[in-house]
């Protein structure tokens, strides 16, 4: 409707041009700058409506990724939480800690809890996964990561959708 609105709307400026020559100061130059007008203005009216009236787009349901630390300042646990609200059953791979530092980062891949593999971690609709996280493990094995200050968690899923935490920050020792 809009294509076919558009098309007839550039070709009456031709086909009335094309009929007589009129002067500058004719009535033919303010029907073509009316119409030129009206185009313009409808252009930008579809582009602008949605906005404008309140329409927005329905937002598409994905699975959430939450880090929560157990304390304040310097956590020693941190807690995974994977909620799947997308209306499907979703694989994913195994969670990736990422120790952040400035442009520093290091990377840890999580195998599951008590060293068992848990992954790849298969949730349906509706369903919760949780997973504590100590960062004494972390520390022993890399005593540097106590200078780093943010951390988050990056999960991919089978098909290569990458979903991340927000990051968690701690305190400078």
């Amino acid at each position: 409707m809009r294509k076919t609105f558009l098309i007839l709307a550039l070709m009456v400026p031709v086909c009335s041009f094309g009929a007589r020559q009129v002067q500058p100061d004719g009535y033919m130059l303010y029907v073509f700058w009316s119409l030129a007008l009206a185009v313009v203005l409808g252009l930008l009216g579809a582009a602008f409506a949605p906005k404008l009236t309140g329409m927005k787009k329905p937002k598409r349901k994905r699975p959430e990724v939450h880090l929560i630390a157990n304390k304040g300042d310097q956590p020693e646990v941190l807690t995974l939480f994977l909620v799947n609200q997308s209306g499907k059953t979703v694989d994913f791979d195994a969670p990736v800690l990422e120790f952040c530092k400035g442009l520093k980062r290091r990377k840890f891949k999580l195998k599951g809890a008590r060293g068992a593999e848990q992954y790849p971690l298969r949730l349906e609709n509706g369903r919760e996964y949780e997973l504590q996280i100590k960062l004494a493990v972390f520390h022993q094995h890399d005593p540097a990561l106590g200078l780093f200050r943010k951390a988050r968690v990056v999960l991919a899923d089978s098909s290569g959708q990458n979903y991340t935490s927000k990051y968690i920050r701690f305190r400078k020792n």
